[in-house]
């Protein structure tokens, strides 16, 4: 599966769970406002109630009963909170289980009430007022136990919310989890795809580079082979044309050593081995191993500082830098180096006296460009990778051509 479609599968399944989350407390809320539809319901009875009672009191005073019509809505509206429907275009939620017991004795008390009422008519007159005595009380006891049913609807209810807005945080909380561990999935997933681009970049930065590694290694090994069969003509004589030989071969060997360094130095990834030491010890050993002309003046940094840092793979840079200032200047000029230290970094310069700086700025520390005749193109591309892993940075200007590191004091 490639990185994008790795990526698009991680979104997707965020936007999914996010989604299901929405979904599921969008359910909770809607059952919780249905459910308290239920309270509205309850409260009903109350006035359901009074109006069964009042027009029932009315009718015995005036001698002509009637059974009111309330009744029937009255007992409507009690299983309308029970089993739950429609009210009005308004869904009212069915009540919830451990609710039942006390919409029982609701309804008890309503079943009781009814009586109360059904037995008016067949009653004498003169025992109708302690009828209405009764009538009174239980009608007082429905209301009394509607009151009761609300109270526990509302309580049932707030806990509900309580645990609703409970549940909103956890998935809050949650969403933000997942969302943290999917960016962290992608940034490994776009890590690695990185990973495995820089590996093939450098696989194909050394293919494009065999073709003239191989033309110049073969150069050299020729220069070799030709010097070391002349020397073989000339084994007792002629001392100046074996010093010319074996100048010759020398040569040759320090160019296929420095082709093979500069490659070995850009392929090989190897872990820092940090340790103080003085600056000025590194500049003194690249020099030692660089071939100096006699009209070269190399100026040295005037300040010295300890450094905690990579000892050889800063000398390697240190030493391509001079190297690559002494190829610039030829057999005449000067060599400027400077060393100071800001408040986070050490700043090490080395500034070159060569006219009509041909390179370019933009191209320097990309690998395989060269402005040398037999340059490799991978120096400066090496030194860029060890001052960026010291968690520092290299520039350079023009003009006079200064190259600057910037290495990290902590």
């Amino acid at each position: 599966m490639s990185p994008k479609q790795q990526i698009t599968l991680i979104v997707s399944l965020e936007l999914f769970l996010i989604a299901s989350s929405f979904l599921f407390t969008a359910y909770l809320e809607s059952e919780w406002i249905e459910l308290g539809q239920s309270i509205n319901s309850a409260g009903l009875n109350r006035f359901l109630t009074s109006e069964i009672r009042l027009s029932v009191q009315d009718s015995i005073i005036k001698g002509s009963f009637e059974k009111p019509l309330l009744l029937e809505k009255l007992k409507d509206n009690l299983f309308l909170i029970k089993d739950g429907g429609m009210i009005k275009n308004t869904s009212v939620k069915s009540l919830p289980v451990e609710l039942h017991e006390d919409w029982k004795r609701v309804y008890n008390q309503y079943v009781l009430f009814e009586k109360n009422i059904s037995s008016i008519p067949d009653m004498n007159p003169e025992n109708r007022s302690n009828l209405l005595l009764l009538l009174d009380e239980s009608s007082s006891s429905l209301i009394q136990s509607s009151d009761d049913l609300v109270f526990k609807i509302t309580s049932h209810l707030e806990k509900l919310h309580s645990m609703l807005i409970k549940l909103q945080i956890i998935l809050l909380f949650t969403n933000t989890l997942v969302h943290l561990l999917m960016i962290y999935l992608i940034f490994l997933i776009l890590n690695k795809d990185a990973n495995e681009k820089i590996k093939l970049e450098q696989f194909a930065t050394i293919g494009k580079l065999g073709a003239t590694l191989a033309h110049d290694i073969r150069n050299s090994l020729t220069v070799i082979k030709g010097s070391v069969a002349i020397l073989k003509m000339e084994e007792n004589h002629n001392g100046d044309l074996k010093e010319k030989q074996y100048e010759k071969i020398r040569r040759s060997v320090d160019q296929i050593t420095y082709l093979t360094n500069d490659i070995l130095s850009y392929t090989r990834i190897m872990e820092l081995k940090k340790e103080e030491f003085i600056f000025s010890e590194i500049i003194q050993a690249s020099l030692d191993e660089i071939m100096i002309p006699n009209q070269v003046i190399i100026k040295l940094p005037l300040n010295d500082y300890k450094i905690n840092a990579d000892k050889i793979k800063l000398q390697t840079v240190i030493s391509n830098l001079i190297k690559n200032s002494i190829d610039a200047i030829g057999e005449n000029g000067m060599v400027v180096m400077n060393l100071k230290k800001t408040h986070d970094f050490f700043v090490f310069s080395i500034t070159d006296s060569a006219k009509d700086s041909v390179i370019d700025i933009s191209q320097i520390f990309t690998p395989l460009y060269t402005t040398k005749l037999h340059g490799t193109g991978l120096g400066l591309a090496s030194c860029k990778k060890i001052i960026e892993q010291h968690g520092g940075k290299i520039t350079v200007s023009t003009d006079p051509t200064t190259f600057t590191i910037f290495i990290p004091r902590k």
